[in-house]
C-alpha cells in the first residue's frame, strides 16, 4: 500500500516538472517573440518620429515659417450604447518650432473634432486652407481663432490623405508676424507637404 502511494506521489511529482518545464518553454517563447515585436515596432516608430522631424525642419527653413504642426485623427472610443459611431479625437503629434518661438503642442492633445465642427468641415470640402490673416477672424472659426490666441497671425493648413482616401490628418504652417508670407507658390507647397504625407501613409 505504501509502495503504491509513493509511486503515485512520484508520478504526480514528474507529470508537475513536465508541465511546468512545458509550460516555462512556451512562456519563454511567447515572452522572446513578444520581445522581439516591441523592440522593432519601438524601431519603427523612432525611425518614423525622425524622419518626420526632418522633414518637418526643412519645410519651417523652406518657408521660414515660424512653426510647423503635424496633427493626426485617431479614435478615442465609443459612444455609449453606440459602438458603430466612434468617437473621433485629433492630437498634434509633432512640432518644430524657430527659435524663440513657444510650443503650443502640448495643449492640443485629444480634441473632440465636434469642438470645432467648422473647420473641420472647411478641411473635408478643401484639400488647403490657407488664413492669411488672423487679425480678423472670429470664433465662428474656433480652431483658427485659438491659434491665433496661441501666438500665430498667418496659417497654411495641408490635410494628409491615406491612400484609401481617408482623411489622417493635416499639418500647419504658421507665422507669428504678418509681414513673413513666402507661401505663394501653393502647388510646390502642396508637393513638399507629400512628403510628409507619404511618411504617415507608411507607419
Amino acid at each position: 500500500m505504501f509502495d503504491i502511494e509513493v509511486k503515485e506521489l512520484f508520478e504526480g511529482v514528474i507529470l508537475l516538472i513536465v508541465l511546468f518545464s512545458g509550460g516555462y518553454k512556451t512562456f519563454r517563447e511567447y515572452f522572446k517573440n513578444n520581445s522581439y515585436k516591441n523592440s522593432h515596432n519601438m524601431k519603427t516608430i523612432a525611425n518614423f518620429n525622425q524622419s518626420i522631424y526632418e522633414k518637418m525642419v526643412e519645410l519651417k527653413a523652406e518657408f521660414q515659417a515660424d512653426r510647423i504642426m503635424l496633427f493626426r485623427f485617431h479614435n478615442g472610443d465609443c459612444f455609449v450604447g453606440d459602438t458603430n459611431n466612434l468617437i473621433i479625437k485629433m492630437s498634434c503629434t509633432h512640432e518644430t518650432v524657430k527659435i524663440g518661438v513657444e510650443k503650443i503642442m502640448t495643449s492640443y492633445q485629444s480634441i473632440l473634432v465636434s469642438k470645432h465642427p467648422n473647420f473641420l468641415k472647411n478641411l473635408v470640402n478643401n484639400d488647403f486652407l490657407n488664413y492669411e490673416d488672423l487679425s480678423d477672424i472670429n470664433d465662428e472659426d474656433s480652431f483658427a481663432y485659438e491659434m491665433k490666441h496661441n501666438g500665430n497671425e498667418s496659417l497654411y493648413i495641408h490635410k494628409i490623405i491615406s491612400n484609401k482616401a481617408s482623411i489622417l490628418g493635416f499639418v500647419i504652417v504658421g507665422y507669428s508676424h504678418l509681414n513673413k508670407k513666402p507661401v505663394h507658390d501653393f502647388q510646390y507647397f502642396e508637393e513638399k507637404i507629400e512628403s510628409i504625407s507619404y511618411l504617415v501613409n507608411k507607419i
